[in-house]
């Protein structure tokens, strides 16, 4: 359907709401969390210095314990043009207990909530309106394995487009394995949001970006329905746990994709212009 307008005045007030839509860029960027300014850390969640150099350790090698750490202000996201960029590298360290786990959660939230539960929750499970991408590396009842990831939305723990990174489905002992999340190595995710599609790409001990792992229609502002997002990540542990570190981080709020087979370039200096 097509409107038409007689009077050109009436063009104006969309024009002028156009012009002070704000156009951003790139909003954060953390070669380290020396710094973390502009976050705000939840739960278990705190710093560390590990041979990584200062890392967000979202958890450590505990029982039922669950951390989070999100943009302390919100970036917008009101309309269906919204986009966004994302990559982080993580490692997992010294699984235990009944088996490694949980794992981590990468999130976008519109609500006050920002920690949810432990153990399978990762964090996430009943932090409400919000979409995220599950590294997971337990597997739970319904799960396809225990190292897998999916997306999830609105705080539940429904997961819908389950991968299986580098087809390695069984990671009960993972150190050293290659494809298993939990494996101690170095790993590089890619999550791009196109306005119609999410994007999710893992590499194990490189920066290089393979292909992608999922590609899932999705239409994230009717699932943030306050306009605005709050960015970041949680994790869980329970009778299996591990520590969780986030080891670097950049977040554009546009569609700035690193191509296939091109090395990422990782943040050198801290931005955090969220506003």
């Amino acid at each position: 359907m097509s409107v038409s307008y007689k009077n050109p005045w009436l063009r104006l007030p969309l024009a002028l709401s156009l012009l002070c839509i704000p156009a951003f860029a790139q909003t954060l960027s953390f070669p380290n969390f020396s710094s973390t300014s502009g976050l705000t850390l939840k739960g278990s969640a705190t710093t560390t210095t590990t041979s990584d150099g200062v890392v967000i350790r979202l958890t450590t090698t505990k029982c039922c314990s669950a951390g989070s750490a999100f943009t302390t202000a919100a970036v917008p996201f009101v309309i269906p043009a919204d986009t966004f960029s994302t990559f982080f590298q993580f490692r997992i360290t010294n699984p235990g207990g009944i088996d490694p786990a949980d794992g981590i959660v990468f999130a976008l939230r519109d609500s006050p909530q920002s920690l949810g539960g432990t153990g399978g929750s990762q964090g996430y499970v009943g932090i409400g309106n919000s979409v995220a991408v599950k590294l997971d590396t337990y597997q739970n009842e319904g799960e396809i394995n225990n190292n897998h990831v999916s997306i999830l939305t609105n705080g539940q723990v429904t997961e819908a487009d389950a991968q299986t990174p580098y087809g390695v489905s069984n990671c009960h002992q993972p150190v050293n394995v290659t494809g298993c999340m939990a494996n101690g190595h170095l790993w590089s995710v890619w999550i791009d949001f196109d306005g119609a599609s999410i994007h999710v790409a893992l590499a194990d001990n490189s920066t290089t970006r393979p292909a992608d792992l999922i590609d899932a229609p999705l239409s994230i502002p009717l699932l943030l329905t306050a306009g605005n997002a709050w960015v970041g990540f949680t994790a869980g542990t329970g009778g299996g746990y591990e520590n969780h570190d986030i080891v670097d981080w950049q977040y554009y709020n546009t569609f700035n994709p690193t191509p296939v087979g091109n090395p990422q370039v990782l943040p050198t200096s801290l931005i955090s212009q969220v506003r």
